[in-house]
């Protein structure tokens, strides 16, 4: 079983040292064995990358989809219980619990009826993707994405006539 604080922290992420007082909200206990290990939203300073186990055609070139919150259940804008909502909002299958955002406002979500962890989205045609088998293999595979610099690129020197 990961680490998951150990991993958020690989991630530079630096947990609150002041526990959230508040209990966690009702949720699927697949959801609440993930989102104890941090109880606040985590906003991502950096670009959080992952490559999922399962392809789903919205990958970048590099085959990766982005992470970037974790909700938290302190009352924010990144709440966990007003992002279930909007997913209830959006008619998402009612085993998808959310527990993180992805770009163009994509819900990471963990599944009550097989535990894996899915893509669903708004505003395509298929909607689900399934991503991982199990929540560690999506901690896992979480890591920030390396900066574009010269390493991979190529000067090609052009001469130009006007």
């Amino acid at each position: 079983m990961i680490n998951i604080e150990k991993k958020l922290e690989e991630l530079n992420v630096i947990l609150a040292i002041e526990e959230v007082n508040t209990a966690l909200p009702p949720m699927p206990s697949s959801a609440s064995h993930i989102v104890r290990h941090y109880k606040r939203s985590v906003l991502f300073s950096e670009n959080v990358i992952f490559k999922p186990q399962y392809k789903t055609s919205l990958e970048g070139r590099n085959g990766d989809l982005s992470l970037e919150v974790l909700w938290g259940i302190e009352d924010s804008p990144f709440n966990i219980e007003k992002a279930n909502q909007s997913l209830k909002n959006l008619e998402a299958e009612s085993d998808l619990y959310s527990i993180g955002g992805s770009s163009g406002s994509n819900h990471i979500c963990v599944s009550t009826d097989d535990n894996a962890i899915y893509l669903f989205t708004n505003g395509i045609d298929m909607t689900r993707f399934k991503l991982f088998d199990h929540a560690d293999d999506f901690f896992n595979a979480l890591t920030i994405e390396k900066s574009s610099g010269s390493d991979n690129s190529q000067t090609v020197s052009v001469q130009l006539d006007f």
